[in-house]
């Protein structure tokens, strides 16, 4: 990185001089010259401030781009420097990181004999963990349930006696609909057919109930 002595920084370059006349140089000499030598004195003073004018003007235009590099690469050089910080900080905290895994690792975990859950009376499984569950219909095993929501342990459930789980409601209703749906809802006729004219596919009309499937085995 360019880095310039701070007394350097934002140092402005000499102004050049204004052009003389023979008085200026009698006067700045302080030296006896007849009036022609003045003349020809600061007639080459001035000849030479033009032929420098235009080196002088280019270093400015220089001075004023370098300045303007210096700024830039110090701002460059704060973000560089903020970044390194953090990355230095991010690395520390993998470090440590690493470390408590190292640690854990080498730390004996206890391991977990699972949950036991009990059914009660009012239809409430309670976890040895501390928490009541209820399900809608069936237990544990119906609904595929394995492990504590509470804290993660396999549920373990008691084998004996026989659980006597209670049904709900729509389990029971689904035990009754077993039967067809139609023998469920439909109510019993002893069928009188008669003639539908055509207007029915068995071409039978039950006179009572309404019914044209017409008699079994038609």
């Amino acid at each position: 990185m360019i880095k310039l002595p701070e007394e350097q920084r934002g140092h402005q370059l000499p102004e050049l001089p204004e052009p003389v006349t023979a008085q200026d140089m009698k006067e700045s000499l302080n030296i006896p010259m007849f009036q022609e030598e003045a003349e020809c004195a600061a007639s080459a003073f001035n000849q030479c401030l033009m032929e420098c004018q235009p080196v002088y003007d280019a270093a400015k235009r220089i001075k004023g781009a370098l300045d303007e590099c210096l700024k830039e690469m110090d701002s460059m050089q704060e973000s560089i420097n903020y970044k390194y910080k953090t990355l230095i900080k991010w690395k520390n905290r993998s470090i440590e990181l690493e470390a408590e895994v190292q640690r854990l690792n080498a730390t004996s975990q206890p391991v977990s004999d699972g949950c036991k859950w009990s059914y009660d009376d009012d239809g409430f499984w309670e976890s040895a963990c501390g928490s009541s569950w209820v399900f809608n219909d069936g237990g544990p095993i119906e609904n595929e349930c394995n492990f504590c929501q509470k804290c993660g342990g396999k549920v373990m459930l008691p084998t004996a006696p026989e659980l006597k789980i209670k049904t709900s409601s729509s389990i029971l209703l689904r035990e009754k609909l077993k039967e067809p749906l139609q023998r469920q809802f439909k109510p019993i006729c002893d069928h009188n057919w008669i003639s539908s004219e055509g207007r029915t596919m068995s071409g039978c009309v039950c006179s009572k109930c309404g019914d044209y499937g017409g008699p079994e085995g038609l």
